[in-house]
């Protein structure tokens, strides 16, 4: 026997095999009964017509490789490796501790071995084609496809399957005993289907005879008398494993997002789901997601449910309303068609829907939906861009319904025509610039009652058009080497209305009589504008205040003029009026219901002015490797705002509210953000104001009015880390499938719908208030004063909980609040939610499984009622 103790060694064989095998070895020549056969020999007659002598050599190339050694044993013909051995060829590809092969018969035995600490290693792993198994240990024939497997774990796609012993047919299928079928990649599984005979056909389907659930090592009652399961790559359809819960809403258990999905093909599926309630509920939603890369991607979703009050059908309280939600978002990727975009989101929802079978508490608090479909193209070298677009907005409270279709706007971008093509044009008229932008309107303007019922028509009889022009004009003046900035400007605008409306008195019915009427109607009016801006800079060096070594305060003054004469109304029909029953004149807008605007023109003119204040700082940091101290810039007050205007032709009080804004970030975490009014006029007793400075009676300069503030934090782990880059959380998966894409970018946009197990810890603090000093009732002065609490904790490595809660200072009471506790379990997740109080006051469990993408990134996602919503 030769023997060669090489390490890192690979051999290619197929001169030596050559050479040594008088069959003449070809992976596909070789006929043989069984694995476990020798090829026959053949006596030749030298009468008869000699066999036609096939070509010599082998139709492809084996590699060998071991790291420890590769022993040869001639006489045999059998070839043994030992340590990270691995055998390639064009089809397969085995990987184990070792192997020895039979030259002969092609015959392959693997198997892996025991370690120092008793664990068995280096499994075999043999890659067939597009198939991959693990096993203990298996003996194989290349040439037949046939083999014994022990231990045998079978991958497919997302699906794992062990089995005891196995016998592999030529026809790539197993069947094998004490079967394990399971989507936990664990070596010991968290959950299976256990069944005593399998038989699997890779990438088709998976055959198994009586099986039980085994869950955390714990035979369930669940059997099936018998079972398939399909195996086949990418899309598969199938039940959608649901959970169950409590309303308090209307006082019923339910099961919720029961339903199917099902594959439409590699670029669109179909999911239809329910929450089905004891008392006869039910939400039934449908949600279809299509994508093609560098093409297009979308989703559209269709909810409709019923929903009681929580009273017995037999209460004359009792009611049950039907509302429905529709949503969608889609996009066309620009690459498709360059100079072209499309895209939109649509989200139109009746009044109730969101309260009835939202399970968030944002959602329960929202009440302003808003959607928009949007195309735009660019013309003459972007010269002339076009932009449509249809837009719909509504509030569920007070039930107005608004759509805008179509909305198109036409834009010329900004052009210099006496600048020079040479030269910096500093010249004021080489900086003269003028633009123009139109606007076509349409809209519709009603009540969502109205719209969502068999009146609709009565709304689109409403249809209001129109057409806005603007044309503006400016230039820039440097005074004192730029030290002074003023910039005039003059806006010339134009309306065009389609429609308009006259106001009469019935006397008949003592009541006003609208009519609309259709025509050309025009408007148009002019402004004047200027402002004067500089920035003065003030500096203190050379400061040993702890790490402080400068302060630099930044001011920016700022005053502006604008004026608009007078253009008469009345004289141009833009405003008429009538006679009512008493004698009196009643002036109204022709066209007050116009989608883009009533164009009314008075004379006036304001004076602005403000000051902006920036303070910044150097501290001296930490000593770099060559002991010189650093020194870093930040903000120690980012914004510090002083405004207000005074309007020139007003009879009375001209000065306006002298408005104060600061915000700023501490300790790069504390943001501080707060405003307050202050009027310069006397207010009475009994709440007006009166054109009197308060400086006159004794109120000092100015007299408080309103104030508000919002503070926020948030702290993770983290924050308190020397590694940060560990605890970041940033999401750094494995190459991804096509099926796991959608859901990566899923994570990236909503990144608060997961709950993410890298983080072991964070929580975010806020507290908003608003003063309001002019409420005649001191105990309603304070109209909000709340406390929010919200985050997550990781008790264990695979616990966490969630919660959000706060109090109301203002009410003395705990505001909304919600809780969870997700249980990791691997391929699997358990998670419980509670609402304790308010209108979705509920809880919520749920046990599903978990996609191989979420484990790899340690993320779990919240349970959700409504996906669509969310």
């Amino acid at each position: 026997m030769l023997k060669i103790d090489k390490k890192h060694i690979t051999v290619v064989l197929w001169i030596y095999i050559w050479l040594l095998a008088p069959q003449r070895l070809f992976a596909q020549n070789i006929e043989s009964k069984d694995s476990l056969s020798n090829i026959s020999d053949t006596s030749i007659d030298s009468s008869q017509n000699p066999p036609k002598i096939k070509k010599s050599g082998l139709s492809e190339i084996i590699e060998f490789h071991a790291k420890d050694s590769m022993s040869f044993n001639l006489a045999e013909k059998k070839v043994f490796l030992y340590r990270e051995s691995d055998i390639k060829s064009a089809q397969t590809h085995l990987k184990a501790y070792e192997i020895d092969v039979d030259l002969v018969t092609k015959e392959l035995f693997a198997r892996g071995t025991i370690d120092t600490l008793g664990n068995y290693i280096e499994k075999p792993e043999l890659q067939d084609k597009a198939d991959k198994f693990t096993a203990d240990s298996m003996r194989y024939n290349s040439s037949s496809g046939k083999g014994r497997v022990y231990g045998l774990k079978l991958v497919q796609d997302q699906a794992y399957i062990h089995l005891g012993t196995v016998l592999k047919q030529n026809d790539g299928s197993f069947t094998g005993v004490q079967g394990k079928i399971t989507t936990c990649d664990a070596d010991h599984p968290h959950f299976f289907l256990n069944s005593s005979k399998v038989k699997v056909m890779p990438n088709n389907k998976a055959l198994f005879g009586p099986a039980n659930l085994v869950f955390a090592d714990i035979p369930t009652p669940f059997a099936l008398p018998f079972g398939l399961a399909p195996l086949k790559k990418g899309q598969q359809s199938g039940l959608i494993f649901p959970s169950v819960g409590f309303n308090g809403a209307n006082s019923s258990f339910y099961i919720q997002n029961i339903g199917y999905y099902l594959g439409l093909g590699p670029y669109s599926d179909l999911q239809i789901n329910s929450d089905a309630y004891l008392n006869g509920d039910f939400r039934l939603g449908l949600q279809t997601q299509y994508f093609r890369r560098y093409k297009f991607r979308g989703n559209l979703a269709v909810q409709y449910s019923r929903f009681s009050n929580g009273y017995d059908e037999a209460s004359p309280q009792f009611a049950r309303n039907a509302d429905f939600n529709i949503r969608s978002n889609f996009n066309i990727d620009p690459k498709l068609i360059p100079g072209i975009t499309f895209n939109g989101n649509i989200n139109i929802v009746t009044k109730g829907f969101n309260q009835r079978n939202s399970r968030d508490l944002n959602s329960l608090a929202n009440n302003q939906f808003t959607s928009s479909v949007n195309y735009s193209r660019a013309f003459f070298k972007r010269k002339l861009n076009m932009s449509m677009s249809a837009r719909h907005s509504q509030n569920t409270q007070n039930g107005d319904f608004r759509l805008e279709l179509p909305s198109v706007n036409l834009g010329v971008s900004s052009l210099t025509p006496f600048a020079s093509k040479i030269g910096n044009n500093s010249k004021w008229y080489q900086q003269i610039r003028l633009s123009y932008s139109g606007d076509i309107a349409n809209n519709i303007q009603t009540k969502d009652t109205i719209i969502f019922s068999d009146r609709y028509m009565e709304a689109f009889n409403s249809l209001r058009s129109g057409m806005r022009h603007s044309i503006p004009i400016s230039t820039n003046f440097k005074f004192f080497k730029g030290i002074l900035n003023f910039s005039p400007s003059f806006n010339y605008r134009e309306n065009w209305h389609l429609n308009g409306q006259i106001k009469s008195w019935d006397t008949a019915t003592d009541k006003v009589v609208n009519r609309d009427t259709f025509g050309f109607f025009r408007q148009y009016g002019y402004n004047f504008s200027g402002n004067l801006k500089t920035n003065i800079y003030g500096t203190v060096n050379n400061l040993k205040i702890g790490n402080l070594r400068a302060i630099r305060h930044t001011i920016t003054p700022t005053i502006g003029m604008t004026y608009t004469p007078e253009i008469d109304a009345f004289k141009r029909n833009w405003s008429r009026s009538y006679t009512d029953s008493g004698g009196r004149i009643i002036n109204y807008q022709f066209f007050e219901k116009s989608p883009i605007g009533n164009l009314v023109q008075r004379e006036s003119g304001n004076i602005n002015f403000g000051i902006n204040n920036n303070f910044q700082g150097k501290k001296v940091t930490k000593k770099d490797s060559t002991s010189k101290s650093n020194v870093e810039k930040f903000n120690i007050i980012d914004q510090l705002n002083i405004s207000g205007n005074y309007n020139i032709f007003a009879d009375s009080m001209n000065w306006s509210d002298i408005r104060l804004s600061f915000n700023t970030v501490i300790f790069k975490k504390l943001r501080i953000n707060s405003n307050a009014g202050y009027s310069p006029y006397v207010r009475t007793s009994t709440g007006r104001t009166i054109n009197q400075f308060a400086y006159a009676n004794n109120q000092g300069l100015l007299r408080f009015r309103t104030a508000g503030i919002n503070v926020n934090t948030t702290f993770s782990a983290s924050d308190f880390s020397k590694d940060k880059a560990a605890q970041s959380g940033q999401l750094k998966p494995r190459k991804l499938n096509s099926e796991e894409e959608p859901e990566l970018r899923d994570i990236t946009v909503n990144r608060m719908n997961y709950y993410d197990f890298n983080i072991p810890w964070s929580v975010n603090f806020a507290y908003m208030m608003n003063y309001n000093a002019e409420s005649l009732s001191p105990a309603n002065r304070l109209s909000t004063s709340q406390f929010t609490i919200s985050g997550d904790l990781s008790i264990t490595e695979n616990w966490k909980i969630g919660y959000q809660t706060g109090y109301d200072f203002r009410r003395r009471e705990v505001a909304a609040s919600s809780f969870s506790v997700v249980r990791n379990l691997h391929c699997w997740q358990l998670e419980f939610s509670w609402i304790p109080n308010g209108y979705g006051k509920q809880w919520l469990f749920t046990l599903r499984p978990v996609s191989r993408l979420l484990q790899d990134l340690k993320l779990k996602k919240k349970v959700m009622s409504n996906p669509f919503l969310m």
